[in-house]
């Protein structure tokens, strides 16, 4: 067997991880990635190109543009490789049924919750490094998370990949909720990924204060996409994260209108924010 390293050189270069991240909640054309990226366009065109020729992207022609999207399920070196594995080893490879069958049901289980994950798109009239600063920034981002009324602020913030950020909102019916943020990724001015939780003043995991049923773990995604020099689109995905049951599943759904209103109140006193700044 000849095993291609496309995949595997491909994989191997950081820019080119970053713009599977930028592709992994939607599809852009070259020029949109290339805005996101301080490379030259033909450098990145050439990164665009080697992802697409190992299998990682397909392009769509939609009208007169193209836009790229990821294609994880064409890792099929990968899939060679374990098989030629699974031949010569096949007396050591007793479990690896098992442990396959469990990534099968985990990515089906992973499909499920993606179909039921929360969305959310805005675009801001500002430039994407002040945007992105409106999240990661602990004083900006407790001046406008939460509906109207709401006073938030970080007992403890620790921004970046592995660290744990803890609020305290009190809304104005009086009320005093306590949660954390687990950063996982962060890829500045282009996304933010963290796990959050309810917790009480201590810091202890807690249910959530409005729901005995409401997921224990929610992930955050969060992704920023400069339009113009003066405008930024923010896409936040919400989605169950660990282990979960059934009536939890059922009030995360049910709840999705709520999560809206939620979200478009936030933004508005973002907007409100960065006008502010302007002047």
């Amino acid at each position: 067997m000849i095993l291609r390293r496309d995949i595997f050189q491909a994989l191997a270069d950081p820019t080119r991880r970053s713009i599977l991240i930028l592709l992994a909640s939607q599809a852009f054309t070259a020029g949109a990635i290339a805005n996101n990226f301080d490379g030259a366009r033909s450098t990145i065109s050439k990164h665009i190109q080697i992802l697409t020729e190992c299998g990682l992207l397909e392009a769509k022609q939609q009208g007169r543009e193209i836009y790229y999207q990821i294609k994880m399920d064409q890792i099929t070196d990968v899939d060679l490789w374990l098989s030629e594995l699974r031949k010569i080893w096949v007396n050591r490879f007793d479990k690896l049924d098992l442990y396959l069958e469990k990534i099968q049901k985990d990515k089906l289980q992973h499909m499920k919750i993606q179909e039921e994950a929360f969305v959310i798109t805005h675009s801001f009239e500002a430039d994407l490094k002040t945007v992105y600063e409106m999240w990661t920034n602990p004083t900006h981002f407790s001046s406008w998370l939460g509906p109207a009324g709401a006073h938030m602020s970080f007992s403890h913030a620790e921004v970046k990949e592995g660290g744990i950020s803890q609020w305290s909102m009190t809304t104005d019916d009086g009320q005093t909720k306590h949660g954390q943020l687990n950063f996982k990724i962060i890829n500045q001015n282009h996304l933010l990924v963290y796990a959050q939780n309810f917790c009480d003043k201590d810091g202890n995991i807690i249910k959530a204060p409005f729901s005995a049923t409401y997921p224990n773990y929610l992930l955050t995604t969060v992704n920023f996409v400069k339009e113009s020099d003066n405008k930024t689109r923010v896409t936040v995905k919400w989605e169950i994260f660990g282990d979960a049951k059934e009536i939890e599943r059922h009030t995360f759904l049910e709840m999705r209108p709520i999560m809206k209103v939620g979200w478009n109140s936030s933004f508005e006193k973002l907007e409100s924010l960065l006008t502010l700044l302007k002047n």
